[in-house]
């Protein structure tokens, strides 16, 4: 099974989105914000093998676009998933014409969604 890193300043959408990692047999990790996020991403013991993110997290970078520029440079290939409750038409543009980001979520997601991207980002669909 798969490292799941979830990144989100959110308890409640970070402990369900745990919940949801755990009941599909895959092991979650958490950061609740950007500076946590960056640590864990970077570090291969163990390896993050999939990433959720929010996109506007307290400590992230004024534009969001550039948030979302680290996190696809970080992830280096590993699949990304990146959350937005209320996106910005440039976030939208940057978010759509990136062939790194594998998904979008918008709050609120529903939990097939979840399962059938996890499938396909750990290799299992």
């Amino acid at each position: 099974m798969a490292n799941i890193l979830i990144i989100d300043d959110d308890d409640d959408v970070r402990n369900y989105l745990m919940r949801l990692v755990a009941m599909f047999q895959h092991t979650p990790f958490y950061a609740e914000n950007c500076d946590k996020g960056r640590k864990l991403i970077g570090q291969n013991n163990p390896r993050m093998d999939v990433i959720i993110s929010d996109v506007y997290l307290p400590d992230g970078p004024p534009d969001a676009v550039n948030w979302i520029g680290e996190l696809k440079d970080a992830a280096a290939g590993r699949p990304l998933i990146v959350i937005s409750g209320a996106a910005s038409d440039q976030l939208v543009q940057e978010i759509e014409g990136s062939d790194e980001i594998m998904a979008t979520l918008t709050k609120p997601f529903e939990l097939v969604f979840i399962e059938e991207l996890l499938k396909k980002a750990t290799g299992q669909a």
